[in-house]
């Protein structure tokens, strides 16, 4: 309150200076006052707040380490490529089929069977024999017929690459054995 009593009595002569001066000088009378009232106001203002006190400074913070990168584990091989067609071969079996008769070779044989029975005994022991030789010369025909007609071939069992088992009939199999290494393409066997 004194401030603003002595920033009033300040203000008061200022003014009463300024009535007594020339009219030449008044605005300038004027300014200075204002700006000595305003230099005394700012002046007493600082001597009334109370200066803040400066905060603390925060603890310094320790540097986080950085973190590490994972280790990068190394890349795994590409799967290995896998033939489908391909395999080694586990076995191989024979097979012989026998033939259908036409009914040409039981023919033939029972006349051949009739003649050769025909030469043994003699009356009513010749027909028998004679007919007992034609009926084992047509079954004997029969059978030579069929295996004359009758056809060879070899199953084939391959392992495959790719975990099957296949079993493939081939004419010939001179060229294969267990073990050897083939690609099976339809029903043919071609070595690798």
């Amino acid at each position: 309150m004194l401030q603003k009593l002595l920033i009033a009595l300040g203000f008061a002569f200022a003014l009463a200076l300024s009535a007594c001066a020339p009219p030449s000088d008044e605005p300038k009378a004027l300014a200075d006052a204002e700006q000595t009232d305003d230099a005394e106001e700012v002046a007493a203002e600082e001597e009334a707040a109370p200066e803040p006190e400066p905060e603390p400074a925060p603890p310094p913070v320790a540097a986080k380490p950085k973190p590490r990168p994972a280790p990068v584990a190394p890349a795994a091989p590409p799967p290995p490529v896998v033939c489908n067609e391909c395999g080694v071969v586990a076995s191989i079996d024979a097979v012989k089929e026998k033939g259908a008769g036409s009914g040409a070779g039981a023919v033939i044989g029972a006349i051949a069977g009739g003649v050769i029975g025909h030469q043994f005994g003699g009356g009513r022991g010749k027909d028998v024999a004679t007919a007992a030789g034609a009926i084992a010369g047509g079954a004997a025909g029969h059978e030579v017929e069929k295996r004359a007609r009758g056809t060879s071939y070899f199953n084939v069992g391959v392992n495959m690459e790719n975990g099957t088992y296949r079993t493939v009939s081939v004419a010939d199999a001179s060229a294969l054995s267990v073990g050897s290494r083939v690609r099976v393409i339809g029903e043919n066997i071609q070595l690798r």
